[in-house]
């Protein structure tokens, strides 16, 4: 099992904190992983990317196609949409970007939703 996960959107979104805990999760149940990130502007509003590959073997570089795209802002979806796999998907959330998608590898899940809800209860 391997698998490519990149995480984009704008500086400031939490893009380092969302794949650093990622890659964590994913390396403390056993997997190899390399991450590797991106960033246009430590200033919010640039365009950025945290990338992690996990797999159940050793792994020592990233790959170009990736098989999970999480899209945090409309320009993620924009942008790297033609590095995803055929077999693989595009997570975002409609109200976030604002549009809708209707091809079946777009996931539409309300993070915004979620993310209040849970702040609530915190």
């Amino acid at each position: 099992m391997e698998y490519t996960l990149r995480v984009g959107g704008e500086a400031g979104q939490g893009l380092q904190t969302i794949g650093g805990a990622l890659a964590q999760v994913f390396s403390k149940i056993g997997f190899h992983v390399f991450t590797h990130q991106d960033y246009m502007s430590r200033v919010r509003g640039g365009h950025n990317f945290y990338q992690i590959r996990f797999s159940e073997k050793e792994i020592s570089a990233s790959r170009d196609m990736v098989d999970i795209l999480l899209a945090l802002d409309l320009d993620t979806i924009e942008i790297h949409r033609k590095s995803v796999r055929d077999d693989g998907f595009i997570l975002y959330d409609s109200e976030i970007t604002k549009k809708k998608f209707e091809e079946p590898e777009f996931i539409d899940i309300p993070f915004k939703k979620i993310a209040l809800d849970v702040g609530k209860k915190v």
